[in-house]
């Protein structure tokens, strides 16, 4: 009996041990609640507010296309002739239209032009039968390209093409030589393009400029040729769209105008000094 009593008060001991270490892991819970939320409250109350500009972002973005350009000396003038020669045969008219490169080629080098750089276009041959006698005669035709580092002797490059067997001057124009510099300066020109078109376009619509999303480069570099430029603006063969802005600065021969664009994204603010739409309701 002694020891069966004695059973009973240990299994008893062991629930009460049992629940009390329940109600010691339950309480430890709490605790950790207890504590996780007293943080979040703080945190909560001592975080700074969003700002007023803030909360007032639009979703849209505002963007700008800018263009730049900058007009440079040309250090290379380029002559191109065009070169036309006719025989019975196709092949004979082929050889004569390479004799006569040659012996162009051949005289600019004795003329000892600096920098000197001949470049050979691909030539074409087609027949052409004459309505009279019936006859077909075939004509090759070639371009040649004459460059120099002097460009106030381009007179004088064309004088010894047309001597030597060309048959006349497709284009005189001047290039530069090294555009990386005159290139970056353009980039920066149509990047601050950008920017005063949009503070433009933000202010009449009553908004302001934040910050800058996104940049694009339209990675399209373009140089003009102003020997070729009309009183009107453009260049011959060239699109008014290839020129976008007016030019204001005066351009001479033994000058290049190189052109850069970008894209510019911004991030706007309502300005709330302003009410351009007339949204803003006045109480009577």
């Amino acid at each position: 009996m002694h020891r069966l009593i004695t059973n009973e008060v240990n299994q008893v001991s062991k629930k009460t041990l049992l629940f009390k270490a329940h109600g010691y892991g339950f309480t430890a819970v709490l605790l950790c609640l207890f504590c996780s939320i007293c943080a979040s409250l703080f945190i909560f109350a001592f975080a700074p507010a969003p700002s007023a500009e803030a909360a007032d972002v639009f979703s849209q973005s505002l963007v700008s296309v800018g263009s730049g350009y900058v007009i440079a000396d040309a250090d290379i003038g380029v002559v191109s002739f065009a070169i036309e020669t006719t025989a019975a045969e196709a092949g004979a008219a082929h050889q004569l239209n390479l004799e006569t490169i040659e012996r162009i080629s051949q005289a600019m080098q004795a003329a000892d032009i600096p920098g000197l750089k001949l470049v050979v276009r691909q030539p074409s041959i087609w027949p052409k039968t004459s309505l009279i006698s019936k006859e077909t005669q075939y004509t090759a035709s070639a371009g040649l390209d004459v460059h120099t580092s002097d460009i106030t002797l381009v007179g004088r490059v064309a004088d010894i093409g047309l001597q030597n067997g060309a048959n006349s001057i497709q284009n005189i124009r001047f290039d530069l030589s090294d555009l990386t510099q005159v290139r970056q300066k353009a980039l920066e020109e149509a990047v601050m393009d950008a920017i005063a078109k949009a503070k433009v376009m933000s202010d009449a619509a009553g908004l302001k400029v934040v910050t800058v999303r996104e940049l694009r480069d339209a990675n399209d570099i373009q140089v003009h040729n102003p020997s070729a430029l009309q009183a009107s603006g453009t260049a011959t063969g060239t699109s008014q769209s290839a020129i976008p802005m007016a030019l204001t600065t005066p351009i001479y021969r033994g000058q290049v105008i190189v052109m850069a664009t970008v894209t510019v994204v911004f991030d706007v603010i309502i300005d709330k000094t302003k009410d351009v739409l007339g949204l803003s309701t006045n109480p009577q």
